[in-house]
């Protein structure tokens, strides 16, 4: 009997062995054979890895940190090269708008002073001290007979306001800006063609049931002329 117990209690303190305590004190042997075994070196490794991928992480976030910042410096440099270049041809055209308006100018500075244009205001205005306030209406009548006289009046009349006329067309092609044309051929020079010139193109338009030249009007807003000008400047 003593024999049996004692084996009994072998057999129990094994099944405690091989199973685990009641109280979970200690735990199976399967559990213990199957926990692998950690040494220091695998911690100082696993650390060490930890620590290399930190590191990668740096890196690789520098380095975008760095493309970028080298990306917008470059961006950065090639809209201010932009800029400078719309500048720089912004004031190009500028240039060469300023140059060509001023020989323009220099041109109707030359031919305002040509001897056509002074011999016509001269024979218009010989005209007009012969026949003062009728002038108009003679010269309408020396033109119907094709006299020579007409005929040299009608020149003279066609030039001047032709030379006007382009005057208009180079402002209103953006060609001439109006600050050269007000001060040449100028406000006297401008009242004198209204006076000695529109008359004539008026008493022309009547006898052949046409319109005026809208040049006249063009001198008269440039000039800021009252509607009848005096007659202080038809003499020459």
């Amino acid at each position: 009997k003593k024999q049996k117990m004692v084996d009994c209690e072998g057999c129990c303190r094994n099944d405690r062995v091989r199973d685990g305590d009641q109280d979970g004190t200690n735990p199976p042997v399967d559990a213990v054979l199957s926990t692998p075994i950690r040494s220091p070196n695998d911690s100082a490794n696993s650390q060490a890895s930890v620590s290399l991928v930190k590191l990668s992480s740096t890196t690789v976030l520098r380095k975008i940190h760095s493309v970028l910042y080298y990306q917008n410096w470059t961006l950065i440099l090639s809209a201010i090269s932009l800029i400078a270049s719309i500048l720089y041809f912004v004031s190009s055209v500028q240039t060469a708008r300023v140059s060509s308006q001023a020989q323009l100018f220099n041109t109707v500075l030359s031919e305002y002073s040509h001897e056509s244009v002074l011999d016509s205001f001269h024979d218009i205005s010989n005209f007009y001290v012969t026949h003062k306030e009728t002038y108009a209406d003679a010269f309408v009548k020396e033109y119907n007979q094709l006299s020579e006289q007409g005929i040299v009046l009608e020149h003279a009349r066609r030039r001047l306001e032709a030379y006007y006329q382009k005057l208009m067309l180079f402002n209103e092609f953006d060609l001439l800006h109006y600050n050269y044309l007000k001060v040449f051929p100028g406000p006297i020079e401008g009242e004198k063609f209204l006076n000695l010139v529109k008359p004539l193109s008026i008493a022309k338009a009547k006898d052949r049931n046409v319109g005026v030249s809208r040049v006249y009007e063009f001198v008269q807003k440039l000039y800021n002329l009252p509607p009848k000008s005096s007659t202080k400047h038809t003499e020459l």
